[in-house]
């Protein structure tokens, strides 16, 4: 039986009794509506909820109503998808979408987000592979909770247990290395290339990824921005030396990495901030190495932000391609 985990304080900081509302999307019904005591948490059989996207939760507490002035259940969240998230012995969580048939594993990092959740879930959905998406909720920073799969006080446990879980899964599923995709963008991106590396994945898409840790968190070094903190949290004080191991930890993961090194799809845009500063230098420490079968696909536009809708096309593609290939 698989169940998740709703905890209303850890997730929204609501430190009072609250009420738990599950939406059946689809046919508009209310499919569960429980009261969770203060602090209290509760763990929910999710046999009847597939498909998973579909379904929305949120949670609400007591309020009064703002037109009649009488107290009732009021929202304190917005709708969430309903993930069967899953919490590994050390405290990794990801979601595992099983494909007995197919002998592919996509690992799918998200992007950074002040409610850490997944990214590309409904995106990937009619792909009949399987897929391993590991959320980052680990860091210490209060706005994003962002450890970039990596650790916190430079301590690398994070990204320790990234790695051991994917070999787990991939063990699990009896996935050769070649046959994994490695998945993310911006943030997530670094993850892709990052593990993707560290793992010796078949293949890494990213998009507009971050590549210079380092420098892409302190940047803002001159006043309080949740780059600077999230900076501090995972690795310090902003100083040249802690820059320098940052950016070190992408380079010694490229520079470590052994043959058959992974196929590189990379998308950003032209006039992209990530382009000049992390896509660049990306293909400068790949070249040190060796490392040459990467395609870059840039597109017209300056916002980190238009990755939304560009990526997924991009994802889509080179994915239809890599799986047909295989056939």
């Amino acid at each position: 039986m698989k169940k998740v985990l709703f905890d209303p304080f850890d997730e929204y900081n609501i430190n009072e009794k609250s009420r738990l509302i599950i939406r059946d999307k689809v046919n508009n019904i209310y499919t569960l509506k429980k009261v969770i005591e203060k602090k209290g948490k509760y763990n929910l059989d999710i046999s009847k909820y597939s498909p998973y996207w579909n379904f929305r939760y949120k949670y609400q507490v007591r309020g009064l109503d703002n037109k009649t002035g009488e107290e009732r259940w009021v929202d304190q969240s917005k709708y969430k998808v309903l993930y069967p998230e899953q919490i590994n012995e050390n405290g990794m969580k990801y979601l595992l979408f099983e494909e007995p048939k197919s002998d592919k594993l996509l690992v799918i990092f998200q992007a950074i987000n002040k409610n850490p959740s997944y990214n590309y879930v409904g995106t990937l959905s009619e792909f009949p592979v399987n897929k391993l998406f590991i959320k980052d909720d680990y860091g210490k920073d209060k706005a994003t909770k962002s450890s970039y799969y990596v650790g916190n006080n430079k301590n690398t446990y994070i990204s320790e247990m990234t790695q051991k879980l994917i070999i787990k899964v991939a063990n699990d599923l009896s996935i050769d290395k070649s046959n994994t995709i490695f998945i993310g963008s911006s943030k997530g991106g670094f993850g892709a290339l990052y593990h993707g590396f560290l793992f010796g994945a078949g293949y890494i898409i990213a998009g507009g990824p971050t590549v210079l840790l380092g420098q892409q968190l302190s940047r803002f070094k001159e006043r309080n921005s949740i780059p600077t903190s999230i900076f501090k949290n995972i690795i310090g004080e902003i100083t040249n030396e802690n820059i320098d191991w940052a950016d070190n930890l992408m380079k010694n993961a490229i520079h470590n990495s052994k043959q058959p090194h992974p196929i590189i799809k990379i998308h950003v845009g032209l006039w992209d901030t990530f382009y000049k500063n992390h896509v660049i230098p990306f293909m400068e420490i790949a070249n040190q190495s060796g490392i040459n079968d990467i395609e870059l696909n840039i597109r017209p536009y300056r916002n980190h932000a238009e990755l939304a809708s560009h990526f997924p096309q991009f994802l889509i593609y080179n994915l239809n391609n890599i799986i047909n290939k295989a056939k």
